[in-house]
């Protein structure tokens, strides 16, 4: 499936109407791939969007959006299939700060809770 992800007929841009870089991923463990956060280089600012891509129906769906823009985050999910994403930085400008931020969006609540600083 992840050869289908990256292939043409699966491009995130395409699916989602954003071209993102230095967004983040991660799995959770009924296979569906988070992508969160991002640079969206149209208009030099990070993304708050995440997104869903559920492997078994081959869609995207829109979720909730970070409560802050980041590009560059790290991103995991835990054994509930909540998503954790942290750090990462405002922009990708070498003056931009790094942000020291946890989120997590809850599976079963489907709402983001701020975690704790790293």
């Amino acid at each position: 499936m992840l050869r289908s992800l990256v292939g043409s007929e699966m491009c995130i841009r395409d699916r989602i109407g954003e071209d993102l870089n230095m967004c983040s991923a991660a799995r959770r463990t009924d296979g569906c791939l988070m992508v969160a956060g991002g640079f969206v280089p149209e208009n030099g600012e990070s993304s708050r969007a995440v997104h869903c891509f559920n492997p078994a129906s081959e869609q995207w769906t829109l979720m909730p959006s970070l409560r802050q823009g980041r590009c560059c985050a790290g991103a995991a999910t835990d054994g509930t299939g909540a998503l954790w994403v942290m750090g990462g930085g405002e922009t990708m400008q070498a003056t931009s700060s790094a942000l020291r931020g946890v989120e997590r969006l809850a599976r079963v609540v489907n709402e983001w809770e701020t975690g704790p600083d790293m």
